[in-house]
């Protein structure tokens, strides 16, 4: 309410200077008492709570000029925080039944309308607005990128890629990581109902377009490992490492399905590489107990010794502890590791696995898409002492 209030307190300054000043001098005390009086009459009625009669005073009194419009669209703006979009869309809607308005206020107003429509989920109205204001204008910077998250909102990803690939507006590289990742998309619904050639075919038209998209090469694990090319899959796993090592723990799952089925040279050179990149701690772990089952406890620990120092992480840390526990012929100690073991664990339970470089939003679940900042590809696995 005093927002209102706040907003509206220079209409009347300004609104008595104006007709003040193009009013002939016999008029002017006249005009600017029945300005104040309508100005007063509408306070009054915020005053009383009673925005709507409020609001039509305001639309009213006010003749449209370009300074008056930055005043009206503030003032749907305000409303539209609010909550209030009856009343923004109110304002926007007789705004442009004005005569007289030039094509950039024309232009401004239906902005202003197409946000209201956004902000209560009434998309396709929105839509529509953005592309005629697309129509009138193929540069618009404004329309094209609201047209792109209209259709990501409503997950028509196919109108997104047409849309982001004519917006010249956005740096190339982020224009291509966008649209690979809209492929993807679709190319996760054709999986889902088990179209796995259209589902390739997708996967590839998402790396032509960004030939370092991790999540594609995910997709097509996901195809070999369903249709048990375990060969060829092993081949994707090394490829992913390759493309960015920061996704790399995501290739664990089908790692773990692998190490049975591909020979053990091949798994230990694999694993060597892995290594030797910083893959992360779910690989330490992983190739710590192959080697214990492979080569024998001793190395085993000998190995997570060694990588505890170059490698240093609670999730390592913890690990290490289990090998001192199999190892101590001692009750106490033995008893002593087991509740070290526990702390450690129960805060590593508290963490979170991956973050958004851009927002720094935490979540224990791989969105490639942020919930919060809605960036595309910038949530990535934890590094360091409190990560892989």
């Amino acid at each position: 309410m005093f927002d209102l209030l706040f907003l509206l307190l220079p209409i009347a300054a300004g609104y008595g200077w104006y007709m003040g000043s193009r009013s002939v001098r016999e008029k002017k005390e006249e005009d600017s008492y029945n300005i104040s009086k309508n100005y007063i009459q509408g306070l009054n009625l915020l005053l009383a709570d009673k925005t709507e009669k409020a609001l039509e005073v305001f639309i009213n009194l006010l003749e449209l000029d370009d300074d008056t419009l930055d005043t009206h669209l503030t003032l749907g703006n305000l409303f539209r925080q609010n909550g209030e979009i009856e009343k923004a869309i109110k304002i926007h809607k007789s705004l442009l039944s004005r005569d007289g308005l030039t094509f950039n206020q024309n232009s401004l107003i239906l902005q202003e309308l197409a946000k209201d429509y956004y902000s209560v989920g009434l998309y396709d109205r929105s839509e529509k607005i953005y592309s005629k204001l697309l129509e009138q204008n193929y540069d618009n910077l404004n329309a094209l990128q609201n047209l792109a998250n209209i259709y990501i909102r409503t997950r028509d990803w196919e109108k997104a890629i047409s849309i982001t690939k004519i917006n010249n507006n956005i740096e190339k590289k982020q224009q291509k990581t966008q649209i690979a990742q809209f492929y993807c998309e679709l190319a996760c619904n054709e999986f889902d109902i088990g179209n796995y050639a259209k589902t390739e075919s997708l996967v590839k038209k998402a790396l032509s377009e960004n030939p370092n998209c991790v999540r594609a090469s995910l997709l097509m694990c996901d195809i070999l490992s369903n249709s048990k090319q375990e060969k060829k899959l092993f081949k994707q796993l090394e490829l992913i490492v390759k493309q960015d090592i920061r996704f790399v723990t995501e290739i664990r799952p089908f790692l773990v399905n692998l190490i049975d089925k591909i020979p053990y040279k091949e798994i230990t050179d694999f694993f060597d590489i892995l290594i030797s990149n910083k893959a992360g701690t779910s690989f330490d772990i992983m190739y710590s107990n192959l080697i214990e089952k492979k080569e024998g406890f001793s190395k085993a620990l000998a190995f997570m010794d060694k990588q505890i120092n170059a490698n240093p992480s609670m999730r390592n840390f913890a690990h290490l502890i289990l090998f001192y526990i199999k190892s101590s012929s001692n009750a106490q100690e033995k008893n002593n590791l087991i509740k070290l073991q526990a702390l450690v664990q129960e805060e590593i339970k508290t963490l979170a696995k991956y973050q958004c470089n851009n927002c720094g939003f935490e979540t224990n679940t791989l969105f490639w898409n942020c919930p919060s900042c809605h960036s595309w590809e910038t949530i990535i696995p934890v590094r360091g002492l409190k990560g892989e």
